[in-house]
Formats: C-alpha cells, structure tokens, sequence
C-alpha cells in the first residue's frame, strides 16, 4: 500500500471565451483548479460504473495499472494490477492499495463500486471477454483500502476463446428492496445498434413511457435489447437525460476509415418524450481501429444544466485544440453550462494547454455543494494494455447558474 499526500496548488484563473478557441488567454498546463493525483499510472473504460464513488468524506476511484506495452511486459508483478485509490478530501491525503494482482493489462478490468449497508464496500470488476467470470471483493467496513479474498461469480453461456459469451464490464445497482444488481456483457458484442433506454421496477422492465418490456428471467432464453450511452443521470422529477457522442463520417465504411468526426448529443425525457440536440463538437477517434471512441464525457448528478466534455476539438467550431504549450494536438476537458431560459450550451475551457491528453472524465454523486471531477490524465495508445496515463481530480467549488 503506497501513501503520499500532495501539496495544493493555487487555481490559475484566465478570461473564458464561449468556445474557449483563445488558447493564449490560458496559461501553459491550464487545469480549473486544485488538481490532485490519485494514482501515478490508471485507467479505466467507460462501461463500468460507478468508477469512483463519494463516501465518509473519502475519494475512492479504481483503476488498472500498465507497465509499458501489453505483451512485452506480462512478466512484470505490476502488469495489468487492479487498483483502488483513496483521497481523504479533508486531510489532502492520497493512498493507493492492489485490489487484484495481476490480472490483465486491459482497462476493461477496472471495478465498480457499491457502499453496503454496513458500511463496507463492493468491487466488482472482471477480464476483458476471455472467462465466464466475475470477480468481486468486500472492504471492511468504512475502509477502502483494506478488502477480503476475492470470490468468484460464474456467468451463464458457452466457453469462447475470446468474446462470445465471455464476461466483460460491471455494473452495480441496488433496488429499493435491497436487492443488487450486476448488469454486464456477456452475449455477444461489437454491432452496430440504436440508443435505447428504459427502466427495472421490482422485476419488469419498462420502456420510458412505462409501456412493459418484459419480466426478468433466471435464464439466458429471453430477448431484450440492451442499450449503452455515455453517461445518463435522473433529475429531481426521475426523469433521465443523457450524453451520448455519434460518428459522423462513418457511415457505411469499414471499421477503422470513420471517426475523424465526432459529436457530443444531449438528450432528455420530459416525462412524455424524448428530446435530443446536437451539443459539441467531440473531435478524432481516440484510436486507430475504434472510430467510436471519444474522450466522453460527464453529466452533473446534481444539475441536468451543467456537463464536462473531452475533445481535441473546439466544441462550436471544431477547430483543433493545438497546445500552446508543446504545439500538439490534445484531448481538452471544457464544462458546459446550459441557460435554462434560452436552452443554448457555451463551453469553458477546464483544462487548456496541457502536455498530455484529458480523457474519460466522471463525476460520482455526492450530496454536497461542491463537485468532484475525476479523469485519466497522460498518454492513451490502446485499452489492451499501453498507457502513461495518471488518475486525477479536482474538487470544484459550486458555480452560479448559466445566464445570471
């Protein structure tokens, strides 16, 4: 278990701009405030959730270490760790313990988090769609740096080399009963769908208008279609909105010849219907060879308003964020602030001018004024196992509303 605590920096402030193009007016390695590192070296990808969960006044995120590229570095006790890291907001330290040794160099592996009603927490995290398998491990009680062994669930399905009906990705919920639920893939991948939503009440699903789906089932026999986004939040009336990115150039070309153009949506269930706008520009493919892949981004839990977003692109004109500081190209975060009256999105720059990449920001429900903002910050090759990227964070005060 490693412990360091980090000292605080002063928030360098600059003039904003609506699209936050002026890079000039930003100094070198611009960050929105105190930024804090919760891990040398993590990642995750965004499938599993919650990543990082508010709790007893403590910060806890997970992660999963890489040592150099993939297969070149297997032999190393370090390779492919997953990881928890824990900030005490009120004393600034920082810690950091190995949830499971060894596993897989893949960002897919990191955990989701749920806070039992003793006051331990769950972790529940598996491989990358190479086992029928989850695993998952209890804290004790109101520690997260402290976990028992590590169990073994054992999914449904056939045997598969690599996909097929193999485990992938965690997904934790507690009903009002008590009841948890993990949802997961583990039937089959990769195919292009629509966006869907709908919601579980005791053991039916409904679609948003409360129309019924279907019961649940102890079996793999019944047919329901699934549904992935970026991030969807509940606003004080249950209804959901959503942030959701498409590809615009891609249409009807093989894989790997699309996502040089991409765009952040926002979507929101009024009670009745469904109403969804074209929000910011998402720039490049965060890879070669998945041309879906944005940067993300992450809705306010507390406030359907307000949004931060990853892009190496200007989020109104699409410009490229070149950095001032090394004249490349990175992956910026910005806070989008709706005016509630005229309904228009402008963009802040949160970070600007930075030397490394800003990516797969999230924000963990938290009931206090103030806001926490937790994103990977480095180098990003591939989610099979290279990059230098570093979990980071930044405790953001509460902001006055749009348009005021």
């Amino acid at each position: 278990m490693k412990y360091y605590t980090l000292p605080v920096k002063s928030t360098v402030s600059g003039r904003v701009t609506a699209s936050g193009s002026a890079n000039v007016e930003y100094p070198d390695e611009y960050v929105g405030g105190a930024l804090v590192r919760l891990n040398d070296n993590g990642a995750w990808s965004w499938f599993m959730d919650p990543r990082a969960i508010i709790d007893e006044g403590k910060l806890i995120a997970g992660s999963v270490r890489a040592v150099g590229s993939n297969q070149a570095n297997e032999s190393d006790p370090r390779w492919g760790n997953v990881e928890v890291s824990v900030y005490e907001l009120a004393t600034g330290r920082v810690a950091t313990t190995v949830l499971h040794p060894h596993l897989e160099q893949d960002d897919h592996d990191a955990p989701a988090f749920l806070i039992r009603r003793d006051g331990s927490y769950l972790a529940v995290y598996s491989k990358h769609a190479v086992e029928r398998r989850t695993y998952y491990r209890i804290s004790e009680p109101h520690n997260p740096l402290a976990w028992g062994p590590a169990a073994v669930i054992e999914t449904p399905g056939e045997n598969a080399a690599r996909a097929g009906n193999n485990d992938t990705y965690a997904n934790l919920f507690r009903m009002p009963d008590g009841r948890v639920f993990n949802f997961f893939r583990g039937f089959g991948h990769d195919y292009d769908n629509s966006l869907y939503h709908g919601y579980l009440q005791g053991d039916t699903i409904h679609h948003s208008n409360g129309a019924v789906v279907g019961t649940l089932n102890t079996t793999t026999e019944k047919k329901i279609a699934t549904w992935e986004m970026a991030d969807i939040e509940l606003d004080r009336d249950a209804h959901p909105y959503v942030l959701f990115s498409t590809q615009i150039d891609g249409r009807g070309l093989p894989r790997g010849q699309g996502g040089m153009d991409l765009r952040y949506h926002y979507a929101r269930w009024d009670g009745t219907s469904w109403h969804t706008e074209e929000i910011a520009q998402a720039g490049r493919r965060l890879y070669a060879g998945e041309d879906d892949y944005s940067g993300l981004g992450a809705l306010d839990p507390k406030n359907p308003d307000v949004m931060y977003i990853s892009t190496d692109a200007d989020p109104v004109s699409g410009d490229p964020l070149v950095s001032h500081a090394d004249r490349k190209r990175h992956y910026e975060l910005f806070r989008g602030q709706r005016d509630a009256r005229l309904g228009k999105w402008t963009w802040a720059p949160f970070t600007r001018n930075s030397t490394a990449d800003n990516l797969r920001p999230v924000i963990p429900a938290w009931n206090d004024p103030r806001t926490a903002l937790v994103w990977m910050r480095g180098t990003y090759v591939h989610n099979h196992g290279e990059w230098t990227t570093s979990m980071v964070a930044v405790i953001i005060p509460p902001l006055a509303p749009a348009g005021r």
